[in-house]
């Protein structure tokens, strides 16, 4: 194997006299983010081999593995699939999936069931209408149809969350081919609720046969056609919109059922016992998570023909993931060990929702959470510049963040910022040491051009600047790790 062929050529040398070698950095960036691994999406090959390539080093510097000799292995849902219930009926007649209709998976909804009239609406649709159509909408299926005037500036999906928020039990989604539906199901989580009703993609003739006539936008109320037997039942008006909704006098019966797609993974994850008989009992983390969005077949916009994007994730976070290692290079030597035990992990699928650190303290039995004093979390140090610096975020979530910011402003050349906004702070898997009321310092040299795109590449790192970064976090980590006293938590203020 390619793996064990390149891991042979590594020694324990390769990490150099320099603490943080920007070779040492470089080697380990270049294969971790090259098209080999084919960005390291879970449960790839790619990400196979830079879990070992990992676990394997980890355990070269002669660091103790823990769960599975290195690999601690979850499942997540990373998708949803019809399943085998599902059912609908119209006019005594049952419906064919994927050729009368499709289950939309929008709100998470894993099964549910409506036998209910049918409404359809005509006129510009906004949440003010819906809101004054309430109670023609409650308990009722509502057609979205693209044929009537519908807010355009939201999406379809914002459309349907309008409608169930306005009382419809269902909604129904008029589609003039059903084959795009039936290629991509969607699993948009709009709504986190399961108590949202159903909501199904029909074709154009099953919504012909329900309408069984089309409402022309300048037809007034007077006279429209309801000899079909269809009601006017209500009217709403706005400074800006107007609307009419019309009972069809029919039903429609849908089930809609999914099941979960399930995507194994595995974090890595390597311990350094610490030198102090008491304080070997406190832990202190280095994280820094390693997958990233994997390999991607498009049509090119400019030739129109199928191509293959590799998201090789240099700095998303091959940056991160080699920092973690560099970090764990250092102190894994005898004259660098501290007096707490500090473990050192590789999370995976953070780029699907910070999910590898959520299942980080699954098995209390292995890792504790109230024995993690803090958490250091390396994510895109890669891409240092002048203009935007480096930031250094959660130093606040300790009650000594004056004494933090001092000792990691030491001596370093580079440009920093500690910011305190909230809304920066929740992106990456410190949030889930956070939660936890564990004190979490993150370091990031911001988003960029390249973010979550193919163009993330190895070359464009500023492996002088990543160097001095792990500096900067290597003076935190010597600090925690060996400090009389532990940090003292505090929260953030929003």
């Amino acid at each position: 194997m390619a793996i064990v062929i390149l891991l042979a050529a590594l020694p324990l040398a390769l990490f150099s006299q320099s603490q943080y070698d920007t070779n040492d950095i470089k080697r380990h960036l270049f294969y971790l983010a090259s098209d080999e691994l084919g960005g390291r999406e879970p449960e790839t090959a790619g990400s196979q081999k830079a879990s070992l390539y990992l676990r394997d080093l980890y355990a070269k510097m002669g660091l103790k593995l823990l769960f599975d000799n290195g690999f601690q292995h979850f499942q997540f849902i990373n998708g949803w699939t019809s399943g085998d219930s599902n059912e609908a009926v119209f006019n005594g007649r049952k419906l064919q999936i994927e050729k009368d209709y499709v289950p939309m998976d929008y709100f998470q909804t894993r099964l549910a069931s409506l036998d209910a009239e049918v409404v359809l609406i005509e006129g510009y649709i906004d949440q003010n209408v819906c809101t004054k159509l309430e109670e023609h909408i409650k308990n009722r299926w509502v057609i979205l149809d693209k044929r009537y005037d519908y807010d355009k500036s939201l999406s379809r999906q914002q459309s349907v969350v309008m409608l169930m928020r306005a009382g419809a039990a269902g909604v129904l989604i008029v589609a003039d081919t059903l084959r795009p539906e039936i290629d991509n199901v969607y699993n948009i989580p709009v709504h986190k609720t399961t108590n949202m009703g159903p909501v199904v993609c029909i074709s154009r003739s099953l919504a012909d046969s329900l309408e069984d006539f089309f409402i022309n936008r300048d037809t007034i109320v007077g006279n429209m056609d309801f000899n079909r037997g269809h009601e006017y039942i209500g009217e709403a008006y706005t400074d800006s919109s107007y609307a009419f909704i019309a009972s069809l006098h029919k039903t429609i019966s849908i089930t809609t059922h999914f099941t979960p797609i399930y995507t194994n993974a595995k974090n890595v994850v390597a311990y350094l016992e610490g030198s102090d008989p008491v304080l070997k009992n406190e832990i202190i983390v280095v994280g820094g998570h390693y997958d990233h969005l994997g390999t991607k077949n498009r049509i090119s916009k400019k030739t129109g023909q199928p191509v293959t994007l590799i998201y090789n994730g240099a700095d998303d976070n091959g940056s991160g993931s080699v920092g973690v290692l560099e970090l764990a290079q250092k102190y894994s030597q005898q004259e660098n060990r501290p007096k707490r035990s500090v473990i050192f992990v590789n999370f995976d699928a953070e780029e699907l929702g910070l999910i590898g650190s959520k299942h980080f303290f699954d098995d209390t039995t292995v890792i504790n959470p109230r024995n993690v004093k803090a958490m250091i979390n390396l994510d895109m140090i890669g891409r240092y510049t002048e203009e935007k610096g480096v930031e250094v975020m959660g130093v606040n979530t300790a009650e000594e963040s004056r004494e933090l910011q001092k000792l990691i402003s030491k001596k370093s050349q580079l440009k920093m910022s500690f910011p305190t906004s909230p809304l920066l702070f929740f992106g990456s898997d410190h949030v889930n040491f956070y939660k936890l009321q564990i004190p979490s310092v993150f370091f990031c040299t911001k988003v960029h051009a390249d973010y979550h795109k193919p163009t993330d590449t190895p070359e464009k790192i500023n492996y002088q600047a990543m160097s001095q970064i792990l500096q900067m976090a290597d003076r935190l980590l010597d600090n925690l790790a060996n400090r009389k006293k532990n940090l003292h938590f505090k929260e953030m203020e929003f």
